[in-house]
């Protein structure tokens, strides 16, 4: 039995950060023979554009602006979607350990620390004894600093919870303290 085609479409995605200050790009998309464009495709193809950016290596929330056209319905093009979607940027983590340990004075211990299979700990890290190492700043914000117990790694998580700002993401903090290893 043969392969029934499907009626391809072919759209224009239109992206912008802040009104096109921060960026802005035209993405041609088209239908597949297999399936029609669907939500996860356009969000997959923004993903990609933003991931692409130079963004700090803490990370961030970015909110993307984007209309999806297609000249298929009529000759002036309609527009088949629209509207704004936050990205999530991981913090790159080697960057910032590379940071840490610039600052510490200890660059040349770079290869020992990202090769370890961290072990983190909570223990000594202040806090309460139920959570170790957590602290409340007020609202739903949380810190939880922890420790590598093999190298001396020290890393601080600020969780901002419900009551962030728009766009705030949460931050994540390295410091190296050689002697914090071998507990």
């Amino acid at each position: 039995m043969a392969k029934q085609l499907i009626d391809l479409h072919y759209y224009t995605l239109e992206l912008s950060i802040e009104d096109g200050r921060l960026g802005s790009t035209e993405i041609e998309l088209c239908d597949t023979e297999d399936a029609l464009l669907s939500k996860d495709d356009l969000l997959d193809t923004i993903h990609d554009w933003v991931i692409e950016g130079n963004w700090n290596p803490r990370g961030a929330i970015v909110p993307v602006d984007y209309i999806l056209w297609t000249n298929k319905i009529c000759e002036d093009g309609c527009i088949v979607d629209h509207g704004t979607v936050e990205i999530h940027i991981e913090p790159d983590h080697e960057t910032l350990i590379e940071l840490a340990l610039f600052e510490a004075g200890h660059l040349y211990q770079l290869k020992n620390v990202l090769n370890c299979e961290h072990n983190w700990s909570r223990e000594n890290e202040g806090g309460c004894n139920e959570n170790p190492g957590v602290y409340s700043t007020g609202g739903t914000t949380i810190i939880i600093n922890e420790h590598c117990t093999k190298c001396g790694l020290h890393r601080a998580w600020t969780r901002y919870g419900s009551q962030r700002n728009p766009g705030q993401s949460d931050l994540v903090d390295y410091k190296y303290e050689p002697e914090r290893g071998s507990d």
